[in-house]
């Protein structure tokens, strides 16, 4: 209707929102107020909305009849046949406002106005233009204008300093004193000269304008821009040096997108429900400003950003998925924000894609943990970590977990999904996830030279039975450390569990090679030294050689 036309028009020319209520049936006046819990509204797009305690809403003395800056009551609107219209204009905070749209999920006209800023001066202005135009098109009696201010909650416009010293660096070129501040007045300014600078107060609807560069912009503006001197930038080339020992982290990268992995980008910002069942321990950062309500914390891990792209892709019917993210996680460690970069991954699926004669085989713990380990080694670091169960990760399945450790520090977890989140995402198949802090895993080992030796290396097979709860690589470091500067290769090639060993025990049967840079070893030698060996694995894990 026309006035709702009249409303939209004064907010186009003068950027001030309005509202037209119907008067005869508001209850004795308006005003503004919070809103009191169990209270609700029906908004002029027919959604009935509960209002949370502590709304700002414009009300009559009854109820409700508007939420403020954002939207207005169905009860109260005009139409065609309305005869007596209220018109209301106000200033809000853009923060308050800002926040209550987003929390409600209500973006209109007006939202956009105050969330950016109005001239909180303005309002009398534009009833005053509502009113004359709708006595001019539709012959409407006017009345009386009431206005209600509270003075010491309206904002004030700061003086900005405006350094001569930095007009001349940024403009190229020496301006006129005079034609600075003649400048800046006609743009309606209060300006004041303070020796070389000047102190300058824009006006309240120049609300572009609050900083020093604003004001240089203003001023190159007012004086032609087409006058200013045109410079080449003057640039200075800097050779940069990686150090030998820093890994690039695009290594990294291309190593897993080489493993099937896809890189993926997710927010900082995750829900906070989610994130807690993920990782509670961890204190997040609270937004104070959400830009949506699922997305209120600083993420303190990248698994929830990777699980939701896990989850998306599996309902556009994705069945096999890697997925890798390098980024930074956030937390709060005694009132102190803490940043951390990581990379963290997830399988999901089939370990191998699909072939005409192949079977297929889930992905399992071994296949990420193959993953991981091809990551430390782009640094030569793998022979230094440790993997060590563990059973108190929230996120991870108590039986399928390890923690990494690097010099006997830990560097990042690893492991099955935990079936109570596999519920909760929606999952029936088996998801991996890994996260690891970047900076110790590219600090690398630098290469030195070694001679190749021309004595010939010489094999033997150890096989040896351990406890069960004994991991392999715990053997291999024995192993290596008894081994004597002629061990110069081991590898794991067998693990048996069943007959003729006790169910609590296992066996691992390894490859040794050994070899002398100097000399031939003879058999004796390398006797001693395998006999060396099993004493270690004897005394420090309690194993035996299998017979």
């Amino acid at each position: 209707g026309l006035v709702v036309d009249v409303t939209n028009y004064v907010m186009l020319e003068y950027g001030q929102p309005m509202h037209a209520f119907r008067l005869d049936r508001i209850d004795r006046g308006i005003r503004v107020r919070r809103s009191q819990s169990g209270e609700s509204l029906t908004l002029l797009d027919h959604q009935r909305v509960a209002l949370a305690a502590g709304t700002l809403v414009i009300a009559d003395e009854t109820q409700p009849i508007a939420i403020a800056g954002v939207m207005g009551g169905l009860n109260t609107a005009v139409s065609n046949s309305t005869q007596q219209v209220l018109l209301e204009a106000a200033y809000f905070r853009p923060s308050a406002i800002a926040q209550r749209a987003r929390q409600m999920g209500l973006q209109t006209d007006a939202v956009y106005r105050f969330e950016r800023g109005v001239d909180p001066y303005l309002q009398k202005q534009a009833i005053s233009r509502a009113t004359e135009l709708l006595a001019l098109f539709a012959g409407a009696q006017p009345g009386p204008v009431c206005e209600a201010v509270a003075r010491k909650d309206l904002p004030s416009r700061r003086r900005i300093t405006l350094r001569r010293k930095r007009l001349d660096r940024m403009l190229g070129t020496r301006l006129a004193a005079r034609l600075v501040k003649r400048g800046l007045e006609r743009l309606q300014m209060d300006v004041r000269v303070s020796g070389s600078n000047w102190l300058v107060r824009p006006p309240s609807y120049r609300l572009d304008v609050s900083y020093e560069h604003d004001l240089i912009e203003e001023v190159a503006r007012i004086n032609n821009f087409e006058t200013l001197p045109t410079h080449l930038p003057r640039t200075q080339a800097l050779r940069d040096i990686t150090p030998e020992a820093s890994l690039p982290v695009t290594v990294l990268e291309d190593l897993l997108v080489a493993r099937g992995y896809q890189e993926v980008i997710t927010y900082s910002f995750v829900d906070g429900r989610t994130q807690k069942l993920i990782s509670p321990k961890p204190t997040p950062i609270t937004l104070r400003n959400p830009i949506a309500e699922n997305m209120d914390v600083m993420r303190t891990s990248l698994w929830p950003g990777l699980l939701e792209t896990l989850v998306r892709n599996l309902r556009r019917q994705e069945h096999r998925i890697r997925l890798f993210e390098l980024g930074r996680v956030f937390s709060l460690q005694r009132g102190k924000s803490i940043e951390r970069s990581c990379i963290g991954g997830a399988i999901f699926g089939p370990a191998f894609a699909n072939q005409w004669d192949g079977t297929r085989t889930s992905v399992d713990f071994f296949d990420l943990k193959g993953d991981i380990e091809a990551l430390l080694s782009c640094g030569g670091i793998h022979n230094a970590s440790r993997w060590c169960s563990v059973e108190t990760v929230a996120a991870l399945h108590p039986g399928e977990s390890a923690e990494i450790r690097l010099h006997n520090m830990p560097i990042g977890l690893a492991g099955k999904l935990h079936p109570d989140l596999a519920d909760h995402y929606g999952l029936d198949q088996p998801v991996y996830l890994f996260e690891l802090d970047l900076q110790p895993i590219l600090t690398r080992k630098i290469p030195h030279y070694e001679s190749v030796s021309r004595f010939p290396a010489l094999s033997r097979d150890l096989s040896v039975v351990v406890s069960g709860e004994i991991m392999a690589s715990q053997v291999a470091r024995e192993i290596l450390t008894a081994g004597g500067g002629y061990l110069s290769r081991i590898q794991l090639f067998d693990v048996y569990r069943g007959k003729g060993i006790e169910s609590t025990e296992k066996s691992l049967s390894f490859a040794l090679t050994l070899q002398s840079t100097s000399r031939n070893l003879t058999d004796g030698e390398i006797d001693r030294q395998i006999d060396k060996i099993v004493d270690a694995i004897r005394k420090n894990l309690g194993g035996t050689l299998r017979s």
